[in-house]
Order: structure tokens, then C-alpha cells, then sequence
């Protein structure tokens, strides 16, 4: 595993504590996976009002991570998470291509 994907769901009472369990598991699972390159996505964007959104986000930016909100119901965040897919496999394919 080079890249993990942390889909935290908008409708918890607690996104960072959400993530903080995350963490603690891959740490008591294997310490290396937490050195691993990371995205955190904010799932279910749709389902909870747009300032309550815009709240998780910023409880998870002062925890230094970059959350991105996503929605099945929303081309435009489906198409960035197309877009990190397939930055995750031209990297590497450039690194077998060596």
C-alpha cells in the first residue's frame, strides 16, 4: 500500500475524532502505515447542510490534513477524485517504467 484513502462520512457527530480512531488503529496494526501519503475525504457532502459541511472541514484543516468533501451526487468532486486516481497511476507507472 503507497496511498491511503480515509473516507469519513459527513454525517458523524465528530469527523476528527472519526479520523483520530483511523490513525490509532494503523498505528496499532502496523506504525509504518501511518507514514504513508494520505487523503482524508469528507463523504456524503450532500446529506448534511452546506454550513455544517463547511464546519467538519475546518475542524479537520486545524488538525493539519487537507479534507476534501465529496458527494456520488456531485460530478465536480467525483471528477477530483478521478483526478488523484489517475495522478496516483501515472506516479506509478513513471516508477516502473525506470
Amino acid at each position: 500500500t503507497k496511498v491511503l484513502f480515509h473516507l469519513i462520512s459527513a454525517e458523524s457527530d465528530d469527523p476528527v475524532r472519526d479520523y483520530g480512531i483511523i490513525r490509532k488503529e494503523l498505528e496499532t496494526y502496523n506504525p509504518l502505515l501511518t507514514k504513508k501519503t494520505e487523503f482524508v475525504f469528507l463523504t456524503k457532502a450532500d446529506a448534511v447542510a452546506p454550513e455544517e459541511v463547511k464546519q467538519k472541514l475546518q475542524a479537520l484543516k486545524k488538525k493539519k490534513l487537507k479534507p476534501i468533501p465529496i458527494s456520488i451526487l456531485d460530478d465536480e468532486s467525483m471528477v477530483e477524485v478521478k483526478k488523484i486516481l489517475n495522478e496516483i497511476k501515472s506516479a506509478k507507472l513513471r516508477k516502473a517504467q525506470r
